[in-house]
Protein backbone atom coordinates (compact mmCIF):
# COMPACT_ATOMS: atom_id res chain seq x y z
CA UNK A 1 0.00 0.00 0.00
CA UNK A 2 2.73 1.91 0.79
CA UNK A 3 3.58 2.12 -3.19
CA UNK A 4 -0.01 3.53 -4.01
CA UNK A 5 -1.16 6.36 -5.42
CA UNK A 6 -4.78 8.31 -4.75
CA UNK A 7 -5.22 10.53 -7.25
CA UNK A 8 -7.95 12.73 -7.39
CA UNK A 9 -9.01 16.45 -9.12
CA UNK A 10 -10.29 18.01 -5.77
CA UNK A 11 -9.81 18.69 -2.33
CA UNK A 12 -12.16 16.20 -0.26
CA UNK A 13 -12.05 15.15 3.78
CA UNK A 14 -12.59 11.64 2.95
CA UNK A 15 -9.70 11.10 0.37
CA UNK A 16 -7.32 12.93 3.05
CA UNK A 17 -8.32 10.55 6.05
CA UNK A 18 -8.20 7.24 3.83
CA UNK A 19 -5.11 8.28 2.31
CA UNK A 20 -3.41 8.94 6.45
CA UNK A 21 -4.98 5.96 7.14
CA UNK A 22 -4.00 3.71 4.75
CA UNK A 23 -0.60 4.83 4.25
CA UNK A 24 -1.28 5.80 0.43
CA UNK A 25 0.59 8.72 -1.76
CA UNK A 26 -2.13 11.47 -2.26
CA UNK A 27 -1.83 13.27 -5.68
CA UNK A 28 -4.27 16.60 -5.65
CA UNK A 29 -4.46 17.87 -9.38
CA UNK A 30 -6.27 20.78 -8.80
CA UNK A 31 -6.18 23.23 -11.39
CA UNK A 32 -8.01 27.17 -10.97
CA UNK A 33 -9.61 28.79 -13.64
CA UNK A 34 -12.59 28.39 -16.49
CA UNK A 35 -13.39 24.68 -17.45
CA UNK A 36 -10.88 24.21 -20.63
CA UNK A 37 -8.50 25.24 -18.49
CA UNK A 38 -9.17 23.37 -15.44
CA UNK A 39 -9.41 20.47 -17.56
CA UNK A 40 -6.51 20.87 -19.46
CA UNK A 41 -4.06 21.33 -15.94
CA UNK A 42 -6.14 18.05 -14.47
CA UNK A 43 -5.50 15.83 -17.08
CA UNK A 44 -1.63 17.10 -18.07
CA UNK A 45 -0.60 16.33 -14.56
CA UNK A 46 -2.53 13.29 -14.11
CA UNK A 47 -0.64 11.63 -17.34
CA UNK A 48 2.74 13.64 -15.33
CA UNK A 49 2.09 11.63 -12.25
CA UNK A 50 1.27 8.17 -13.77
CA UNK A 51 4.24 7.95 -15.86
CA UNK A 52 6.64 9.64 -13.10
CA UNK A 53 5.82 7.48 -10.38
CA UNK A 54 4.51 4.27 -12.10
CA UNK A 55 2.36 3.39 -9.51
CA UNK A 56 1.23 -0.67 -9.11
CA UNK A 57 -1.88 0.56 -7.43
CA UNK A 58 -4.10 3.71 -8.43
CA UNK A 59 -6.87 4.95 -6.33
CA UNK A 60 -8.76 7.14 -7.68
CA UNK A 61 -11.68 9.76 -6.50
CA UNK A 62 -15.33 9.71 -8.23
CA UNK A 63 -16.33 12.03 -9.17
CA UNK A 64 -14.24 12.95 -11.08
CA UNK A 65 -15.86 10.70 -13.69
CA UNK A 66 -13.78 12.12 -16.42
CA UNK A 67 -10.81 11.28 -14.16
CA UNK A 68 -11.23 7.66 -14.16
CA UNK A 69 -12.52 7.46 -17.84
CA UNK A 70 -9.23 8.90 -18.74
CA UNK A 71 -6.93 6.51 -16.26
CA UNK A 72 -8.98 3.23 -17.11
CA UNK A 73 -8.27 4.31 -21.11
CA UNK A 74 -4.75 4.90 -20.39
CA UNK A 75 -3.98 2.04 -18.93
CA UNK A 76 -5.71 -0.19 -21.71
CA UNK A 77 -3.92 2.02 -24.26
CA UNK A 78 -0.65 1.43 -22.85
CA UNK A 79 -1.16 -2.04 -21.17
CA UNK A 80 0.21 -0.38 -17.58
CA UNK A 81 0.45 -3.51 -15.18
CA UNK A 82 -1.20 -1.59 -12.68
CA UNK A 83 -4.20 -1.71 -10.44
CA UNK A 84 -7.05 0.42 -10.85
CA UNK A 85 -9.65 1.35 -8.04
CA UNK A 86 -12.13 3.47 -7.96
CA UNK A 87 -13.52 5.26 -4.31
CA UNK A 88 -17.05 5.52 -5.53
CA UNK A 89 -18.98 8.71 -3.92
CA UNK A 90 -22.71 7.79 -4.42
CA UNK A 91 -22.99 9.99 -7.57
CA UNK A 92 -20.37 7.47 -9.19
CA UNK A 93 -22.47 4.60 -8.83
CA UNK A 94 -25.86 6.22 -9.24
CA UNK A 95 -25.98 9.60 -11.09
CA UNK A 96 -28.25 12.40 -9.99
CA UNK A 97 -27.26 15.10 -10.15
CA UNK A 98 -25.60 14.41 -14.04
CA UNK A 99 -27.71 11.79 -14.53
CA UNK A 100 -27.91 12.17 -18.29
CA UNK A 101 -27.38 9.26 -20.28
CA UNK A 102 -23.79 8.92 -21.33
CA UNK A 103 -23.22 9.83 -17.66
CA UNK A 104 -25.11 7.01 -16.45
CA UNK A 105 -23.05 5.03 -19.04
CA UNK A 106 -19.81 5.93 -18.71
CA UNK A 107 -20.55 5.59 -14.75
CA UNK A 108 -21.39 1.81 -15.26
CA UNK A 109 -18.77 1.00 -17.68
CA UNK A 110 -15.88 2.44 -14.93
CA UNK A 111 -17.21 0.18 -12.87
CA UNK A 112 -17.08 -2.74 -15.07
CA UNK A 113 -13.47 -1.73 -15.98
CA UNK A 114 -11.80 -1.08 -12.84
CA UNK A 115 -10.17 -3.73 -10.26
CA UNK A 116 -12.15 -2.69 -7.63
CA UNK A 117 -14.98 0.15 -6.91
CA UNK A 118 -14.74 0.96 -3.01
CA UNK A 119 -18.60 2.61 -1.63
CA UNK A 120 -19.37 3.39 1.82
CA UNK A 121 -22.08 0.90 2.30
CA UNK A 122 -23.54 -2.70 1.34
CA UNK A 123 -26.01 -1.43 -0.35
CA UNK A 124 -23.96 0.81 -3.00
CA UNK A 125 -21.98 -2.72 -2.81
CA UNK A 126 -24.96 -4.79 -3.97
CA UNK A 127 -25.31 -1.74 -7.08
CA UNK A 128 -22.35 -1.84 -8.10
CA UNK A 129 -22.33 -6.07 -8.53
CA UNK A 130 -25.28 -5.31 -10.40
CA UNK A 131 -23.26 -3.33 -12.83
CA UNK A 132 -20.84 -5.97 -12.80
CA UNK A 133 -18.40 -4.57 -10.83
CA UNK A 134 -16.30 -5.89 -8.06
CA UNK A 135 -17.13 -3.82 -4.80
CA UNK A 136 -15.50 -3.20 -1.89
CA UNK A 137 -16.88 -1.73 1.29
CA UNK A 138 -15.10 0.87 3.24
CA UNK A 139 -17.33 3.72 5.02
CA UNK A 140 -15.78 7.19 6.24
CA UNK A 141 -13.71 7.14 9.13
CA UNK A 142 -15.02 9.15 11.63
CA UNK A 143 -13.00 12.25 11.90
CA UNK A 144 -10.13 12.95 14.05
CA UNK A 145 -10.92 15.53 16.02
CA UNK A 146 -11.54 16.47 19.48
CA UNK A 147 -15.30 16.11 21.19
CA UNK A 148 -17.34 18.58 22.83
CA UNK A 149 -18.85 18.03 26.43
CA UNK A 150 -22.31 17.53 26.14
CA UNK A 151 -23.94 20.50 26.57
CA UNK A 152 -26.94 21.21 28.80
CA UNK A 153 -30.18 22.01 27.68
CA UNK A 154 -31.89 24.32 29.96
CA UNK A 155 -35.69 24.31 29.95
CA UNK A 156 -37.06 27.30 27.77
CA UNK A 157 -34.04 27.45 25.62
CA UNK A 158 -33.90 27.09 22.12
CA UNK A 159 -32.73 23.72 21.01
CA UNK A 160 -29.29 24.80 18.69
CA UNK A 161 -28.98 22.61 15.26
CA UNK A 162 -26.50 22.92 12.78
CA UNK A 163 -27.49 22.21 9.53
CA UNK A 164 -24.82 20.84 7.25
CA UNK A 165 -26.02 21.87 3.80
CA UNK A 166 -23.82 22.39 0.39
CA UNK A 167 -27.30 23.35 -1.12
CA UNK A 168 -27.20 20.49 -3.97
CA UNK A 169 -29.78 18.82 -5.58
CA UNK A 170 -30.01 16.11 -3.22
CA UNK A 171 -30.76 18.92 0.26
CA UNK A 172 -34.26 19.69 0.76
CA UNK A 173 -33.76 22.99 2.43
CA UNK A 174 -36.93 24.44 1.44
CA UNK A 175 -38.28 21.51 3.69
CA UNK A 176 -36.29 22.49 6.44
CA UNK A 177 -37.09 26.30 6.34
CA UNK A 178 -40.69 25.30 6.60
CA UNK A 179 -40.10 23.31 9.37
CA UNK A 180 -37.99 25.98 11.09
CA UNK A 181 -41.72 28.03 10.74
CA UNK A 182 -43.29 25.61 12.57
CA UNK A 183 -40.72 25.23 15.87
CA UNK A 184 -40.11 28.84 16.22
CA UNK A 185 -39.69 28.89 20.10
CA UNK A 186 -38.30 25.52 20.17
CA UNK A 187 -34.89 25.40 18.37
CA UNK A 188 -32.63 27.43 16.42
CA UNK A 189 -31.53 26.45 12.54
CA UNK A 190 -27.29 27.45 11.79
CA UNK A 191 -27.28 26.25 8.45
CA UNK A 192 -23.53 26.13 6.93
CA UNK A 193 -22.24 26.29 3.12
CA UNK A 194 -22.38 29.14 0.84
CA UNK A 195 -25.93 30.12 0.95
CA UNK A 196 -25.58 32.59 -1.81
CA UNK A 197 -26.90 29.47 -4.16
CA UNK A 198 -29.94 30.17 -3.18
CA UNK A 199 -32.58 32.35 -4.41
CA UNK A 200 -32.39 35.56 -2.57
CA UNK A 201 -36.27 35.39 -1.43
CA UNK A 202 -35.31 31.94 -0.29
CA UNK A 203 -32.56 34.09 2.43
CA UNK A 204 -34.53 37.20 3.26
CA UNK A 205 -37.72 35.28 3.79
CA UNK A 206 -36.29 32.79 6.14
CA UNK A 207 -37.63 32.42 9.65
CA UNK A 208 -36.08 34.63 12.25
CA UNK A 209 -34.85 31.40 14.26
CA UNK A 210 -32.58 30.59 10.84
CA UNK A 211 -28.93 31.91 10.57
CA UNK A 212 -26.80 31.28 7.58
CA UNK A 213 -23.51 30.50 8.41
CA UNK A 214 -21.68 30.87 5.06
CA UNK A 215 -18.73 29.22 4.45
CA UNK A 216 -16.49 28.34 7.42
CA UNK A 217 -13.10 27.79 7.78
CA UNK A 218 -12.23 24.72 8.99
CA UNK A 219 -11.55 25.76 13.02
CA UNK A 220 -15.02 27.75 12.72
CA UNK A 221 -16.86 24.65 11.30
CA UNK A 222 -15.60 22.15 14.60
CA UNK A 223 -16.56 24.79 16.62
CA UNK A 224 -19.90 25.77 15.52
CA UNK A 225 -20.55 21.99 15.62
CA UNK A 226 -19.42 21.57 19.08
CA UNK A 227 -21.60 25.05 20.04
CA UNK A 228 -24.87 23.33 18.59
CA UNK A 229 -27.12 20.91 21.21
CA UNK A 230 -27.33 18.46 17.26
CA UNK A 231 -26.79 17.88 13.93
CA UNK A 232 -29.33 18.19 11.02
CA UNK A 233 -27.65 16.39 7.76
CA UNK A 234 -30.85 15.27 5.37
CA UNK A 235 -30.54 13.68 2.01
CA UNK A 236 -32.64 12.72 -0.73
CA UNK A 237 -30.44 10.36 -2.24
CA UNK A 238 -30.80 6.87 -1.10
CA UNK A 239 -28.04 4.78 0.46
CA UNK A 240 -25.58 7.89 1.15
CA UNK A 241 -23.61 8.31 4.32
CA UNK A 242 -23.53 12.41 4.64
CA UNK A 243 -20.57 13.44 5.68
CA UNK A 244 -22.12 15.49 8.15
CA UNK A 245 -23.07 12.44 10.44
CA UNK A 246 -19.63 11.36 10.79
CA UNK A 247 -18.64 14.55 11.81
CA UNK A 248 -21.26 14.98 14.45
CA UNK A 249 -20.29 11.35 15.69
CA UNK A 250 -16.45 12.77 16.18
CA UNK A 251 -18.04 16.04 18.32
CA UNK A 252 -20.34 13.18 19.90
CA UNK A 253 -23.34 15.71 19.18
CA UNK A 254 -27.31 13.62 18.80
CA UNK A 255 -28.12 14.00 14.85
CA UNK A 256 -30.99 14.29 12.94
CA UNK A 257 -30.77 12.40 9.81
CA UNK A 258 -32.75 11.10 6.85
CA UNK A 259 -34.88 7.65 7.02
CA UNK A 260 -32.74 6.14 4.85
CA UNK A 261 -31.55 2.22 4.95
CA UNK A 262 -27.99 2.97 4.91
CA UNK A 263 -28.50 5.66 7.13
CA UNK A 264 -30.28 3.74 10.01
CA UNK A 265 -28.38 0.78 9.76
CA UNK A 266 -25.14 2.80 10.16
CA UNK A 267 -25.99 5.54 12.59
CA UNK A 268 -28.02 2.73 14.98
CA UNK A 269 -27.91 5.05 18.15
CA UNK A 270 -27.81 8.72 19.12
CA UNK A 271 -29.68 9.75 15.79
CA UNK A 272 -33.47 10.68 15.18
CA UNK A 273 -34.60 9.96 11.35
CA UNK A 274 -36.94 11.88 9.58
CA UNK A 275 -38.48 11.91 5.78
CA UNK A 276 -38.21 15.06 3.67
CA UNK A 277 -41.58 16.09 5.20
CA UNK A 278 -42.01 19.64 7.13
CA UNK A 279 -44.33 18.12 9.81
CA UNK A 280 -41.75 14.95 9.95
CA UNK A 281 -38.98 17.44 10.37
CA UNK A 282 -40.60 19.53 12.98
CA UNK A 283 -41.56 16.82 14.77
CA UNK A 284 -38.02 15.02 14.92
CA UNK A 285 -36.65 18.18 16.29
CA UNK A 286 -39.83 18.06 19.04
CA UNK A 287 -38.48 14.30 19.68
CA UNK A 288 -34.26 15.56 19.76
CA UNK A 289 -35.36 17.60 22.45
CA UNK A 290 -37.44 15.16 24.50
CA UNK A 291 -34.78 12.72 24.05
CA UNK A 292 -31.78 15.04 24.05
CA UNK A 293 -29.83 13.36 27.11
CA UNK A 294 -30.04 9.72 26.33
CA UNK A 295 -28.95 10.61 22.32
CA UNK A 296 -26.03 12.64 23.92
CA UNK A 297 -25.07 9.17 25.99
CA UNK A 298 -25.84 7.04 23.28
CA UNK A 299 -23.60 9.26 20.13
CA UNK A 300 -21.02 8.99 22.89
CA UNK A 301 -21.21 5.25 22.29
CA UNK A 302 -21.12 5.27 18.94
CA UNK A 303 -17.99 6.52 18.38
CA UNK A 304 -16.05 3.87 19.99
CA UNK A 305 -18.63 1.78 17.86
CA UNK A 306 -17.53 3.08 14.58
CA UNK A 307 -14.14 3.61 15.37
CA UNK A 308 -12.99 -0.02 15.74
CA UNK A 309 -15.59 -1.54 13.12
CA UNK A 310 -13.44 0.91 10.55
CA UNK A 311 -10.62 -0.28 11.84
CA UNK A 312 -11.50 -4.14 10.83
CA UNK A 313 -12.70 -2.92 7.57
CA UNK A 314 -10.25 -1.18 6.35
CA UNK A 315 -7.41 -4.06 7.44
CA UNK A 316 -9.95 -6.33 5.02
CA UNK A 317 -9.53 -4.13 2.58
CA UNK A 318 -5.87 -3.78 2.63
CA UNK A 319 -5.52 -7.37 2.46
CA UNK A 320 -7.59 -7.20 -0.59
CA UNK A 321 -5.91 -4.39 -2.50
CA UNK A 322 -2.67 -6.13 -1.31
CA UNK A 323 -3.39 -9.32 -3.06
CA UNK A 324 -1.93 -10.82 -6.39
CA UNK A 325 -5.62 -10.77 -7.76
CA UNK A 326 -5.78 -6.69 -7.42
CA UNK A 327 -3.46 -6.27 -9.58
CA UNK A 328 -4.07 -6.17 -13.48
CA UNK A 329 -3.79 -9.10 -15.53
CA UNK A 330 -3.95 -6.63 -19.06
Amino acid sequence: MRDGLFLTWERHQRTRSLVARLGLKLREVVVPGPRYRRYWGQITGTFRHLRRERPPLVILQNPSLVLNVLVLCWRKITAAKCAVVMDAHNEAVEPVVFSWKLVRRLAAWAVRNADFTIVTNRFLAEKVTQQGGRPLVLPDPVPDVAAGPALPLVPGEPLRVLVIATYAKDEPIAQILDAARAVRTEAEFHFTGNYRKLAPGVITGAPPNVKFLGFLAESDYWDHMRNAHAVLDLTLMDDCLVCGAYEAVAVGRPLLLSDTRALKEYFRQGAIYSSADPGAIAAAVGRLRAEYGALSEQITGLRAILKDEWSAQAAALMARLGAPGARSQT
